[in-house]
């Protein structure tokens, strides 16, 4: 039985990582620290996805959750729609 690997980006191409989440508005914001220095940027899930100079220089774990919460914020709000329109 194989075993899987994940896949992670070299520590010299990894520029972000997570270092914390919050919600507001009925969105997840993640807070990421540039690596090496003190400079922090906040941005949603969705913000982060359309920005692909942030999204390739994260680790494949951190990349993976903020495609996971991306992907789940989506759901839920189509679920709203659907509801709210009765479709």
């Amino acid at each position: 039985m194989e075993t899987l690997k994940i896949m992670n980006i070299p520590k010299a191409q990894q520029q972000y990582t997570i270092v914390s989440q919050s919600f507001k508005s009925h969105e997840t914001l993640f807070r990421l620290q540039k690596m090496g220095t003190y400079d922090f940027i906040e941005r949603t899930a969705h913000e982060i996805t359309l920005d692909t100079n942030i999204l390739k220089h994260l680790s494949s774990i951190d990349a993976h959750l903020i495609g996971y919460v991306y992907a789940t914020e989506s759901l839920l709000h189509t679920f709203d729609l659907n509801l709210k329109y009765k479709f």
